[in-house]
């Protein structure tokens, strides 16, 4: 017991700080996958393995990162669980070196510094930690620059062993851009630590200490400099605007107003990044405790505020806090702009960028914004037990904050595991050359999507880089709002990189997908169409020439599906009922009512009233007219409005099947139940 407590008075400190984190992460790791752009990494991998991630690097602007993302897939593989928890580890190693160092620089102050590791770990501003392949380079060049910072102050205030500190120290330096371009301008953090790691200084030592301290550095901004040459001079990515210095040309070319744009940029990105981004943390669905996660979220965060608190307390209290704060000041300020510098040199700024995405542009200010963060806190609230309480209880709203838009993510990804998966189910396989177009509620799913729909089929491009396949949404810049612009033989196109896709729009099949107004995934007929509640855009979508498209596939889906997303335990209802509308759609009636039995066996209860139909009109079409009716009326029951589906479509049996035992009965019963008009 001695030796457990003994470890636990020793830990304490990382110890918190590690659990802080990972009830801030770790709660949603298994439900998180891949998402947007990530999924032509994984793609590509899947599909060229090495080769594909270097050439797919080379054309994203990248190309030194190639060989962190060949280890990493060559390792894990295309598992979404691994990549999670690859990543969270990664970051966690990534807080810890970074607090290592900010305890080289100030010993005397390690409240403070377990206070800017923490705003490091779960800073509101960046919450896309679920991108896991996204940013995982991200995690991986912080832990080479915190050992390269770490070997570098030791070397500073160890001169015994300068030489052997200096070379570990390069090393580490050498490796960092070879992980992730986005932390590049965190290197200007170097010189200032190096200062405040020698401590004050009278004043006839100063210039002794800066030689010293230059002596240290220049190996590092020799590098600096040479990978800086490198990409800005020899590097050229074949897709230019990935790689263009956008900045560095226009300081050549107008330099007082590119100035004075910068300084018009860098003020609304300060306020974003320092106040702005705080206003996360009090988003009201936090504190909707009517909903399961939230309740769950919020204990998670308050386990979190109480290690924090405890910790906190029980740390001495500092003395002379103005030393400190003017040090962390300068140094976060300027660690805070210098990190933004990549991107500002690209031509992007956080202002003007699109959330969630856009709080990548952060990654290399974290450092600086925690720093800034805490001296301001310490500053303001100087006394002790004000100041933890205050800290505990911003740790808590951080995490619940973060534990928020992790949840989001998941409920990305389930959405993405039922597209595809019902989408396989009605689709089992589609001819090359096919264009899947969905409406505007389903756009989030179109960011790298034609990579996942070319994956989950199992197509490769052809020689030349023609994809299979490609997912459109409705009021992107190639498909117009109103489908009958393009649906008449108009050439759906786009590229990306090295691949493309052409095809027909005559050959498009549109697709709607609302889980959240709970619905299955369909592939729009003309009764579905004529819903009122639906979207008229795709009013004169899926002629029988796209619907030719799909065919079936004896073997079942494709083995790639249960591998990125993992296997559904059946019985489902968008199951039986993807199938009975396949079913439908190669009149293969006697299998739909098939379907249909086993549902009323399982007691399967349908989403919507409109996904009876397949299973109405097989009934019909096999002379049941009486099931057929019976169903009709438990459609009309099971959602609103059904009669401006339902009619037409009984006008249509009417029309098309011939007179038989009860069908005039049944099609008068089932206008009088509809209210339908003669």
């Amino acid at each position: 017991m001695k030796r457990v407590a003994l470890f636990f008075e020793t830990n304490f400190a990382t110890l918190a700080l590690m659990l802080i984190c990972l009830a801030a992460y770790a709660p949603l790791l298994p439900f998180n996958g891949f998402y947007g752009d990530e999924w032509q990494i994984v793609y590509e991998y899947m599909l060229h393995k090495s080769a594909g991630l270097i050439t797919y690097l080379y054309y994203d602007g990248h190309p030194l990162a190639a060989l962190s993302y060949v280890f990493s897939f060559n390792l894990l593989g295309a598992h979404p669980f691994a990549w999670q928890v690859y990543s969270l580890t990664l970051r966690l190693l990534s807080i810890l070196a970074f607090w290592m160092v900010l305890r080289r620089v100030w010993p005397q102050r390690p409240r403070e510094t377990w206070m800017v590791a923490l705003l490091f770990a779960i800073y509101p501003q960046f919450h896309l930690q679920a991108q896991a392949v996204a940013y995982f380079e991200v995690w991986l060049s912080y832990i080479f620059l915190w050992l390269s910072f770490y070997f570098s102050i030791r070397s500073l205030q160890e001169p015994r062993r300068f030489w052997a500190f200096t070379l570990l120290a390069v090393l580490f330096k050498l490796c960092h851009p070879l992980s992730s371009e986005y932390t590049w301008g965190t290197e200007m953090m170097r010189p200032l630590l190096l200062w405040f790691a020698l401590g004050p200084l009278p004043r006839e030592q100063v210039k002794a200490a800066l030689r010293r301290v230059i002596t240290v550095l220049w190996p590092h901004l020799l590098i600096s400099a040479g990978i800086f040459a490198w990409r800005v001079l020899i590097y050229q990515s074949p897709t230019g605007y990935r790689a263009d210095p956008r900045l560095l040309e226009s300081l050549i070319n107008a330099p007082w107003s590119t100035l004075r744009s910068l300084i018009l940029y860098l003020t609304p990105d300060a306020v974003l990044i320092l106040f702005t981004s705080w206003q996360k943390v009090f988003q009201p669905a936090t504190f909707d405790f009517g909903k399961l996660f939230n309740v769950l979220g919020f204990l998670f965060a308050l386990a979190a505020a109480v290690i924090a608190w405890l910790f906190l307390n029980r740390e001495r209290e500092s003395e002379n806090s103005s030393g400190w704060i003017s040090g962390a000041l300068l140094t976060g300020g300027a660690t805070a702009v210098f990190g933004m510098l990549p991107f500002y040199v690209g031509g992007y700024f956080p202002s003007t960028g699109i959330e969630p995405w856009s709080g990548r542009f952060i990654l290399g200010s974290l450092p600086g914004l925690a720093l800034l963060v805490v001296a301001l806190i310490v500053f303001f609230i100087p006394e002790k037990k004000r100041q933890v309480l205050f800290f505990a209880l911003l740790t808590g709203l951080m995490v619940a904050w973060q534990l928020q838009a992790g949840n989001e993510f998941r409920r990305l990804w389930t959405t993405q595991s039922d597209f595809y998966r019902e989408l396989l189910w009605r689709a089992p396989a589609l001819k090359r050359n096919t264009a899947i177009i969905v409406d505007s509620g389903t756009i989030s799913l179109i960011r790298g999507s034609a990579y996942t729909l070319n994956g989950v089929y199992e197509q490769a491009p052809t020689a030349d880089g023609q994809l299979a396949y490609w997912l459109f949404g409705l009021g992107d810049p190639t498909i117009p709002l109103d489908f009958s612009k393009v649906v008449n033989a108009t050439e759906l196109k786009n590229k990306r990189f090295t691949t493309f896709f052409s095809g027909d729009s005559q050959d498009a099949l549109a697709v709607d997908f609302r889980p959240d107004d709970s619905r299955c995934l369909w592939v729009l007929n003309p009764d579905q169409i004529l819903y009122t509640l639906g979207n008229h855009s795709f009013e004169s979508a899926n002629s029988p020439r796209a619907f030719a498209r799909i065919s079936e596939n004896s073997d079942g889906s494709p083995r790639t599906l249960d591998d990125l997303f993992g296997s559904v335990k059946l019985p489902a209802w968008c199951y039986y009922f993807e199938k009975a509308d396949l079913a439908r759609q190669t009149a293969n009636w006697p299998l739909a009512v098939s379907l249909w039995e086993q549902v009323e066996e399982q007691q399967i209860k349908p989403l919507h009233g409109l996904e009876y139909l397949p299973f109405i009109e097989s009934y019909a079409r096999l002379n049941d007219w009486e099931k057929a009716y019976l169903l009709t009326r438990q459609a009309n029951r099971a959602s609103s409005e059904m009669e401006s589906a339902l009619c037409p479509f009984w006008e249509r049996l009417d029309r098309e099947l011939p007179s038989a035992d009860g069908k005039s009965a049944a099609v008068q019963k089932a206008r009088d139940l509809l209210v339908c008009k003669q």
